[in-house]
């Protein structure tokens, strides 16, 4: 879904002519509300379905090893 927004708003950008981080940011705050009103979707279930996370895992060694693991690639 990145791909496709990140492609959106640049040929939107351009179409507007808008060049500058000032205007990028500006653009920002009427084009994203309208993105969302298009593609978000309410949640198929609201509960919160997030688990503690346990106090002996390392996250520090966790997310070491992800970025290790994206370099190598």
């Amino acid at each position: 879904m990145f791909k496709t927004f990140q492609d959106r708003l640049c040929k939107e950008m351009r179409l507007r002519g808008i060049s500058t981080l000032d205007e990028a940011n500006e653009f920002s705050e009427e084009y994203l509300p309208k993105y969302d009103s298009i593609f978000s979707l309410p949640p198929a279930n609201s509960k919160n379905l997030h688990r503690e996370v346990s106090e002996d895992l390392d996250l520090n060694w966790v997310f070491f090893l992800q970025r290790r693991e994206n370099n190598n690639k």
